[in-house]
């Protein structure tokens, strides 16, 4: 009977301990399903992470930065979420059929059908399982992120938006709908390794992400809703998070005048700008953009140009379609160290080089399994171009929710490329295309451009409607001699064309770097060491209404080699308080006094190298005597080209009017292999000629192969004088001197933006430029009593304050009275160069 009773006891125990079991197993795949403690593995094709870890993650660390993990993810909400009226409510995802009996009817005979049951349990329906969500109040123009894992849906490429989709819909407080593309996200850590160098170590496993900067204050509801390759999708539950307070100033846009950037915050200012283009290495780019944001932003600058390019920071060099995370984190680190230093991005696609020097290596090249034949296919490859957009769509994803990416550029110099010019209408259909699919996605309208090496050689470019800003970018040696002259003449020659805001987004003094193919001397930038082309080119292109001054190219082995940055931090001081847009800047109304009307020479240099397409029909330029050239300047290139070349047009035909018997002298340089003839016409009869055969084989511009001067005597009077080439190719010239061809007080380059109570103005010496300081040695003779007037302003007193330019002080200041809207400013003496405030008192 005991012996009954003891197994009895163990069987009720044995039971109750299965019971316990099973419930303890139970509530564990519950636990599972609904609140996993990691990110499920998702469901794709291949389990395989698409890009490898970087090598190298086993060196010694030192110093680490970590990046905020995502949040525990969060369960579904137990009561069903509210559907707001105005946000449509997602479809629901569809069921999988759960009967195991079909009945069938047919007309003849009916019948019953009775399907093999079995006991396999439904494959798990799709799911958005959300793993980060923003919590509290987040400000206007901040970042918020959702992120969140996808199951249920195949896929084996996270980058292929054919493959997979994914999008986070949402609706403002004030109605409007915004869908933001999510993206494929590995959260990482930056390990320093030492000064300059640092890894990227990744942690956990991938998920999606999305990243929103919202323009509005209030609620915002959301959801999710991903589609695959096959058609199917998963859309998540209404969510929801408040926007309250602003952080900073917003996005920048266009302003209502087409001309100038306005912040969302209504603000404005003039933009100091510079390229610092890419860093010297993958491994050193954040340290290295730390390095050189704390220094711009000491010197006043706002903007850089930085480019994903094969030799540093890229996304799919390595393989065609799959994106590198590591440099994603590289460039998710500079951009967020661009918002510490206050620093605008304008965020160059690619280079030039990938469809050129470097289209052995490009992924996009059939050689190493992409679609494309050759360089050229790229503009009309439809192959070729969705994948393109995808990386487009990766990046705005990614990087566009920042207020200080300024600017996407599609692609640098694109007619640098291989075989452009046989592929131009090609390329612009492709300009067209991606710039408006960037429209289509980016949800913020930000800028878009694009850049040409010579900007006027596919024109085309310019009047797309979604290209928002024109790209310029400009040389020497061969031309350009004359900076401050050139860059307002090509400001306002395209301005006057297209409508559209004009960004002089590199330029320098000679395009050479030291050791430059085929070149063997040094550079001209080397041997400006005081900064003259930079100075000319940052003041020139403010007064301008450029709405960024003009970038240097040469960011290190000059401007910082030789610490130029006084020069960007004397402007940045003189600019300080000036909102252009709210204070209705324009170009004033201001003009030399002229009282010595004494004759002088006026010595023209070339303002712009070899022009591969020229935009007018003939180019005539007029030298008045108060020292003004009026016509396209911009245009008066170093080359006169010869019968063989399309851009005759651009051979000047000068209007001079000599006040005294005077000179015309051309200092002629070098000619082409195939041999120039120098021709001039005066008022439509030959003057002079001068054949000009090749006697170095050079075929280079600048290598002095004449080193001549070639004259004309010119009795007073107003005159014709063509200069042109009648032999086949070109030859290049230095200068053009006009003797006694203007007054001797219009020695002076007047620059003047003003509204009715304010002006600020620019008064430089036209010998002052780079060619005569650096190159000429030449002694600047100052151009004495100057005095200059200006109109429109508001009668009353005014100070006047004298500034300057390399030092960015106050060096003097008066009042001066303004009466029927006129005001008179006596300069005195300017050498160099002076800039001038006038501000009414009171």
């Amino acid at each position: 009977m005991k012996k009954v009773h003891i197994i009895a006891i163990v069987v009720i125990i044995a039971i109750a301990f299965a019971l316990i079991l099973a419930r303890y197993y139970t509530m564990q795949r519950g636990y599972e399903t609904v609140t996993p403690t990691t990110p499920p593995q998702q469901t794709t094709t291949t389990e395989t992470t698409p890009v490898p870890t970087e090598a190298g993650t086993t060196t010694p660390i030192t110093e680490a930065t970590v990046t905020q993990p995502p949040q525990t993810p969060t369960t579904p909400s137990p009561q069903t979420p509210t559907t707001p009226t105005a946000l449509p409510t997602p479809s629901p995802t569809p069921t999988a059929p759960s009967a195991t009996v079909t009945e069938t009817t047919s007309p003849q005979t009916p019948t019953t059908t009775i399907t093999t049951e079995t006991t396999t349990t439904p494959a798990p329906q799709p799911q958005v399982v959300f793993l980060k969500l923003p919590e509290g109040e987040e400000p206007k123009f901040g970042l918020v992120e959702i992120a969140f894992n996808i199951s249920g849906l195949s896929y084996s490429n996270p980058f292929d938006t054919s493959d997979i989709d994914v999008w986070v819909h949402i609706e403002t407080p004030s109605g409007s709908r915004v869908a933001v593309p999510a993206f494929y996200f590995q959260n990482y850590t930056v390990k320093r390794l030492g000064p300059g160098e640092e890894i990227i170590v990744r942690v956990g496993r991938p998920y999606w992400l999305a990243r929103f900067a919202p323009v509005e204050e209030g609620v915002h509801k959301f959801y999710v809703k991903a589609v695959d390759g096959r058609g199917s999708a998963v859309v998540s539950e209404i969510r929801e998070f408040m926007v309250k307070g602003v952080a900073g100033r917003g996005f920048v846009r266009v302003d209502s005048g087409k001309r100038l950037f306005v912040f969302d915050s209504g603000e404005s200012m003039f933009m100091l700008g510079i390229d610092v283009a890419w860093p010297p290495d993958r491994r050193s780019s954040i340290s290295f953009y730390e390095q050189w944001f704390d220094k711009l932003n000491k010197s006043g600058i706002k903007v850089v140009r930085i480019g994903l390019v094969p030799w540093a920071l890229t996304l799919e060099w390595s393989k065609l379609h799959y994106y590198s995370l590591d440099d994603a984190a590289r460039i998710d680190e500079i951009v967020k160290l661009a918002e510490k230093y206050d620093i605008y991005i304008v965020f160059v696609f690619m280079w030039h080089g990938e469809l050129a020097d470097n289209w052995g290596d490009n992924p996009y090249n059939a050689a190493r399994g992409g679609p494309l034949q050759s360089p050229e296919e790229f503009w009309s490859n439809a192959v070729a171009i969705s994948i393109f957009k995808d990386k487009v769509r990766y990046i705005i994803a990614r990087w566009g929710y920042s207020t200080h990416i300024l600017a996407w550029e599609l692609i640098n110099e694109a007619d640098l490329t291989t075989n452009f010019f046989s592929a131009r209408s090609a390329f612009v259909s492709w300009v067209k295309e991606i710039s408006s699919y960037i429209k289509s996605v980016d949800p913020y309208n930000r800028i878009v451009t694009v850049n040409l090496a010579d900007y006027n050689s596919e024109p085309r470019v310019w009047s797309v409607e979604s290209i928002d800003i024109i790209n310029v970018h400009r040389y020497g040696p061969e031309g350009f001699k004359d900076i401050a002259l050139a860059i307002p003449s090509i400001v306002e020659g395209l301005w006057n064309t297209y409508r559209k805001p004009i960004i002089i987004t590199e330029f320098g003094v000679d395009y050479r770097w030291i050791g430059y193919p085929g070149f063997k001397g040094t550079p001209y930038w080397a041997y400006d060491k005081s900064g003259v082309g930079l100075h000319e080119g940052l003041w020139s292109s403010i007064f301008s209404l450029s709405p960024v001054s003009a970038m240097s190219w040469w960011w290190d082995t000059q401007i910082d080699s030789y610490n130029l940055w006084y020069h960007y931090k004397a402007l940045y001081e003189f600019l300080k308080g000036v909102d252009p847009v709210r204070g209705g800047l324009g170009k004033a109304r201001a003009s030399l006094v002229i009282t010595d009307v004494t004759p002088s020479s006026i010595t023209l240099y070339p303002l712009a190298g070899w022009v591969w397409v020229s935009p007018v029909r003939e180019n005539r330029l007029v030298i008045r005597p108060d020292g003004a050239i009026e016509g396209r300047v911009d245009l008066l290139s170093g080359f006169i080209y010869g019968t063989c070349h399309s851009q005759r047009t651009l051979n000047p035909v000068f209007t001079v009017m000599f006040i005294d018997r005077g000179r015309v002298v051309l200092h002629i340089n070098s000619v082409g292999r195939g041999s120039a003839k120098l021709v001039i016409y005066v008022n439509g009869s030959l003057a002079t000629q001068l054949d000009l055969p090749d006697k170095d084989g050079k075929s280079d511009g600048s290598a002095n192969e004449y080193d001549m001067d070639v004259e004309l005597w010119f009795e007073p009077g107003t005159y014709e004088i063509k200069i042109d080439s009648e032999a086949c190719d070109w030859f290049t010239w230095d200068y053009i001197v006009f003797e006694n061809a203007v007054y001797r007080a219009a020695k002076v380059d007047l620059y003047a933006l003003a509204n009715s109570t304010f002006a600020m103005l620019w008064v430089r010496n036209k010998d002052y430029n780079w060619w005569n300081v650096v190159v000429l040695n030449k002694t600047l003779e100052p151009a004495e009593g100057v005095e200059v007037e200006i109109r429109g302003l508001q009668d009353g007193v005014y100070r006047v304050e004298f500034w300057d330019t390399c030092r960015g002080v106050v060096v003097k200041s008066m009042e001066v009275q303004v009466s029927n809207g006129v005001a008179r400013v006596p300069v005195g003496s300017v050498e160099k160069d002076i800039a001038i405030k006038i501000t009414r008192a009171g």
